[in-house]
């Protein structure tokens, strides 16, 4: 009777420790954003099996499901986005401006407390000998000037090459004044939305696309300059699905 109960007693602890567990799965569907977060895998110790379907899959774990959640998603703001590792509080930015000149208002996806990024119109714009870095001058609403650029100074022997950043206040990362964007902050957030905003403000969904495709600057107009410079660091603004 006890070897039957001990049998019975290893078999349950058996099944409970082996029933399929979700381990990973889509966290948006059935149309995903083009940015943002979209699946989570746990770690699993014994055998993993991805049921896959039209909408996206889920992952069973028939062992011991262990260590923290992780998120994969596609940055916001990125040219030729990949899916990669990213926080799982990854912030939902999926506001669908689309590509025509009716454009939604993005300022109502940003807090009101982050920096008014707002750009009524570019100024002028700069490309630095120093590996590609880019400043911008431009005009808020208000009528402010505004300066900002994107970092990207080649870094000699680093492998992988530093993050990229946005810094505001200024042209070049190295002027005085400059203050660094943390990369997916709120501020980084809200500076790409008004980039987006003005791309789609003033040009039309087929020039902007012609535009990314150009391999060079050669033969191009200063106003051409403008959106191209931009483009080749935000790509496209996000697309109605």
């Amino acid at each position: 009777m006890k070897k039957i109960i001990f049998i019975l007693l290893i078999i349950a602890i058996l099944v409970i420790l082996f029933y399929p567990k979700n381990s990973g799965g889509v966290l948006c569907g059935p149309d995903c954003p083009p940015t943002g977060l979209n699946s989570y895998e746990k770690s699993c110790f014994g055998i993993k099996v991805r049921d896959s379907f039209a909408d996206g899959f889920e992952d069973l774990c028939f062992g011991i499901i262990y260590g923290s959640e992780q998120c994969y998603g596609r940055r916001h703001g990125t040219k030729a986005p990949k899916d990669e590792l990213l926080p799982c509080n990854y912030p939902p930015f999926e506001q669908e401006t689309g590509l025509s000149n009716e454009v939604d208002d993005i300022d109502n996806n940003v807090d009101d407390n982050i920096i008014d990024f707002t750009i009524k119109d570019i100024k002028d714009v700069f490309y630095f000998s120093d590996g590609g870095t880019t400043g911008f001058i431009t005009e808020k609403e208000n009528g402010e000037e505004f300066k900002f650029c994107f970092d990207g100074r080649m870094f000699v022997g680093s492998d992988p090459p530093p993050p990229r950043h946005f810094f505001i206040n200024a042209t070049h990362p190295t002027s005085e004044g400059a203050e660094r964007l943390d990369t997916d902050s709120p501020e980084e957030i809200a500076l790409i939305a008004s980039l987006d905003n003005w791309l789609v403000t003033n040009y039309p969904a087929g020039e902007l696309f012609r535009l990314l495709e150009i391999d060079t600057v050669v033969g191009l107009t200063e106003e051409e300059l403008k959106p191209y410079r931009i483009l080749n660091i935000v790509g496209l603004p996000l697309m109605t699905q």
